[in-house]
């Protein structure tokens, strides 16, 4: 699987995803089903290596996540600003169960793409007290906008939120951390590196998730392993 070497310091450009107005969502060709062991999706619009990319990252999370999605949808360009009107990677259609992506990435970013907007329709599914105990772990740190200071990117991790886009609101945050899990335990892409571990809230969020349904037991170890890995390599660089 290709990885980009970009994909990390550019992953703030996720920062559209669940912003500005969705109109009815287009069904482009080819039409066809995703099968993992456990579900079958409607696709629309993937090809056959973007159908696998949609089985890999439908299959790999092991979790509630995936139960609540219904349909892939990729996108052209044009296909997107005209049904979106925003530039962002992916967005998620959340009582319908859809979830769509723009075609203008490489594989491993519409991995990514796919499980950041399953997790919002997985969240949109959760009852109000999940949401309560989430924003009670979180705190006071959310803007409740996407109109947001993009030049403050570089901040975070900070404050129990790994990108600035989480800062947005709590469905964000949600979001970020489930795609973060599994990019970082599936694909090495590392978006904890720079949390400051002694901030209970980051592994507070870990066990939540895992508690509601929202990450698998492997996933969820490897993430609740990561403070004593830095610790480990404090005490004995290599």
């Amino acid at each position: 699987m290709k990885k980009a070497a970009m994909i990390v310091c550019a992953i703030c450009i996720l920062a559209g995803c669940n912003s500005g107005p969705i109109r009815s969502c287009p069904r482009p060709e080819p039409k066809s089903e995703v099968r993992t062991a456990t579900k079958t999706f409607r696709t629309y619009g993937l090809d056959e290596q973007e159908r696998w990319a949609f089985q890999y990252a439908m299959s790999k999370m092991g979790c509630d996540v995936p139960t609540k999605v219904k349909a892939a949808i990729m996108l052209s360009q044009d296909e997107y600003m005209a049904h979106y009107e925003d530039r962002s990677s992916g967005h998620a259609h959340t009582s319908a169960g859809d979830i769509c992506a723009l075609r203008d990435w490489d594989e491993t970013w519409t991995i990514l793409v796919w499980w950041h907007e399953a997790a919002h329709v997985w969240r949109w599914h959760l009852p109000t007290s999940a949401d309560d105990e989430w924003r009670k772990i979180a705190g006071r740190v959310y803007v409740n906008t996407y109109d947001y200071d993009i030049t403050k990117a570089n901040d975070y991790p900070k404050d129990g939120v790994l990108r600035l886009h989480g800062s947005a609101n709590y469905s964000e945050d949600m979001a970020i951390y489930i795609e973060a899990a599994y990019a970082y335990h599936y694909l090495s892409v590392n978006q904890f590196a720079g949390a400051d571990w002694s901030d209970p809230r980051y592994l507070q969020k870990i066990k939540f998730l895992y508690k509601r349904g929202g990450l698998s037991k492997e996933v969820f170890e490897a993430i609740s392993a990561i403070p004593a890995g830095i610790k480990r390599n404090a005490k004995d660089p290599k």
